[in-house]
């Protein structure tokens, strides 16, 4: 194992929003090692989402993903593609079959008009979908049913992103560019309940966030908090890493349209949130020009660092496997990650290494075999290039 030192980053939480009441400090700098197969060993499984592929379904390497009770909606951004059509399909979250698609591109009452940021949130076992200033619905059947009204209540713009709440109410959050509070807690007709994070310093990187059941998480690359919302409850986390990018020198670079360049002269962080399930919180981050990933374990209160490992070298492990498997989980529903991989990739970190497979990764495996089989007809259909880029979406599944 190439085991390397690394100041790592630590984060805590408060409990309360993991389904326990104590509270741990909002500080903490732990040194470390890069311990991958740590990392390995609390993983349970990652299953491949065995989904019904035709003609219809060409996804981006990144699609927006909505999990309800019943059903798997993908909302497929062409504009990754070059393609002219926006797609919606619904699937069975049991078998995978698809059960309904449709273009929803467009600027009619029943259609969105594709944006590169399309934020989605389901009320049931429907589909909300962002875009611009509305917010349409969709059920199984991809059939528009409705939208949310009254936005012009609250003067949502291109940027501001919206987010539903489990126990009803909204988060409305704006970017920093503006005058308006950042962070807004909305009851069910939009009425402003109560403002948050006022006191935020100023960028405009944007925003990253992640919802786990009704608590709100997000993160501005070059600031080193992670900053969390549960209730009416506001807690912000610092990162601590070595050599810490102000938010200066952050601005400065990008005006010269090359963010990295000031980070290769020695600065560190860019942190950016994965998501968490019940027990883990994932982020990355950038420390002596290499890009690190970190998972909290926040009931230990301990980080475990890792990296993509090299699969072309004769000394490779199952928990660099497992790491190159999980390069980015990109949505979380508080149990499990859900990630993508182009078919050329996945067979590359699961075809060749039989003899450090382990029977979590022997089962992704066969899973991912049977994927090809169920598909073999559409995959056939399409160009070699085409192929390898095809999309594999992923449920990864952390220890409780």
């Amino acid at each position: 194992m190439n085991i390397k030192p690394l100041a790592i980053v630590a984060i805590c939480v408060t409990m309360a929003a993991c389904s326990n009441n104590s509270t741990v400090p909002n500080r903490i700098e732990l040194p470390g090692t890069i311990d991958n197969e740590a990392f390995a060993a609390n993983v349970e499984s990652i299953s491949v989402m065995n989904l019904q592929m035709d003609d219809d379904l060409a996804l981006t390497q990144q699609p927006h993903i909505t999990i309800t009770d019943n059903y798997i909606y993908l909302l497929d951004n062409p504009i990754n593609m070059g393609q002219s059509r926006l797609r919606l399909m619904c699937f069975d979250k049991q078998t995978g079959e698809k059960l309904s698609a449709r273009s929803i591109e467009g600027r009619g009452p029943q259609e969105v008009v594709s944006v590169p940021f399309i934020n989605t949130l389901n009320i049931g076992d429907t589909i909300g979908v962002h875009s611009m200033s509305d917010v349409k619905f969709y059920d199984s059947n991809c059939r528009f049913v409705g939208k949310l009204d009254n936005l012009e209540k609250i003067q949502i713009g291109m940027e501001d992103r919206i987010i539903r709440l489990k126990n009803g109410k909204f988060i409305l959050s704006k970017p920093f560019n503006r005058d308006d509070h950042y962070l807004q807690l909305l009851d069910e007709s939009f009425n402003v309940v109560s403002k948050h994070f006022e006191t935020i310093p100023y960028n405009n990187s944007g925003m990253d966030y992640r919802i786990n059941n009704d608590t709100i998480r997000f993160v501005f690359s070059p600031v080193n908090q992670i900053f969390s919302f549960y209730g009416d409850t506001e807690q912000i986390t610092e990162l601590v890493v070595p050599n810490l990018i102000t938010p200066e020198i952050y601005q400065n670079s990008m005006a010269e349209y090359n963010p990295l360049r000031p980070i290769q002269d020695g600065y560190d962080g860019l942190f950016q949130f994965w998501g968490e399930s019940g027990r883990f919180l994932l982020l990355t981050y950038y420390v002596d020009k290499q890009w690190y990933k970190s998972v909290l374990d926040k009931y230990a209160n301990k980080a475990i660092s890792f990296h993509l490992e090299n699969l072309n070298k004769d000394d490779i492990e199952t928990a660099d496997i497992f790491n190159a498997l999980i390069s980015y989980p990109y949505f979380s529903d508080g149990k499990y990650l859900y990630t993508a991989s182009k078919i050329g990739e996945l067979a590359k970190k699961l075809e060749g290494h039989d003899d450090v497979l382990d029977d979590r990764l022997k089962k992704t495996q066969a899973e991912y075999r049977a994927y090809l089989e169920r598909n073999a007809e559409y995959i056939k259909g399409l160009e070699p290039d085409e192929r390898d880029a095809a999309t594999v979406l992923l449920k990864i599944k952390l220890k409780d």
